[in-house]
């Protein structure tokens, strides 16, 4: 009787297994199959350690190649290298002639990086060099005004060495437009080869803060370059140069901008008659 308990035990117990057997493999066909992945695409291979170290190089020496650029334009710029500052203002590159009549020329070229166009004129003025400078130095109203008639009022706002000042002026007003007025750093160098350089540009002062009264004008750099005329001794060779931000919503057309170079010519190289 045993025996008989024992076989149907394991009868049963194997058609348990069968039948769970198959439920499983219905189970699996019941399932929906799962789309294969796509390969993994290939990692692009390792930069090599000088290529690595050479970005590093680039990374950490960029600003400091961008801070010696600008201090050393600023250099320049503020009188440190008046050679340079000449040369830079002197040259050929970018000019384009604009008026010449007589022994006066002027040429007008862009600046890159700004929208502000630099106008140079340059002539012969019939008066030695130490009197254009002496002319250059006077700081009252009635001399800036024989060759500057656009000046309104100003003074000297600080002096900062022997030949570097601070100087604030104004301008008469223009049409509807606001009277400007500007805060300029003027420095006076001597030139190895021979002759005066006065650098011009635009500084901040604590006792000149901006005003509503007028408008800020910026000379964003600007030179007057005094020069004996080998063989006559009386004549001076006089370049100027001004790259100015008139501030404010100064609109002018083309044919005004060509009548505005003009009459910065006649104002400057005035100083050939009054000196």
């Amino acid at each position: 009787m045993r025996c008989i308990r024992v076989a149907l035990l394991a009868l049963v117990t194997s058609r348990a297994i069968q039948l769970a057997a198959v439920e499983q493999k219905t189970e699996q066909r019941q399932r929906p199959r799962l789309p294969r992945l796509p390969p993994l695409p290939q990692l692009p291979p390792l930069p090599r350690l000088e290529e690595v170290q050479e970005c590093v190089r680039k990374v950490i020496e960029a600003p400091r190649k961008r801070w010696i650029a600008a201090a050393s334009e600023a250099r320049t710029e503020s009188g440190g290298d008046a050679v340079a500052f000449v040369k830079m203002l002197t040259g050929v590159d970018g000019w384009t002639l604009k008026v010449e009549k007589g022994n006066v020329r002027v040429w007008a070229r862009s600046v890159a990086g700004s929208k502000f166009r630099e106008v140079r004129g340059n002539g012969i003025v019939d008066a030695p060099p130490a009197k254009v400078l002496a002319l250059l130095r006077a700081s009252d109203a009635a001399t800036i005004r024989q060759y500057n008639p656009m000046y309104a009022s100003g003074y000297d706002l600080q002096q900062l060495d022997p030949n570097t000042k601070v100087s604030y002026g104004t301008a008469r007003k223009v049409g509807p437009m606001k009277p400007r007025d500007t805060v300029t750093r003027v420095a006076f160098r001597e030139l190895p080869s021979g002759g005066t350089v006065l650098m011009l540009r635009a500084v901040e002062h604590a006792d000149k803060p901006l005003s509503s009264k007028y408008v800020r004008a910026r000379i964003l750099r600007g030179m007057h370059l005094v020069q004996p005329v080998h063989g006559a001794a009386g004549k001076t060779n006089f370049t100027f140069t001004q790259q100015v931000d008139c501030g404010g919503a100064v609109l002018l057309a083309r044919g005004r901008a060509r009548v505005s170079v003009r009459a910065r010519a006649r104002v400057s190289i005035r100083v050939r008659v009054r000196v």
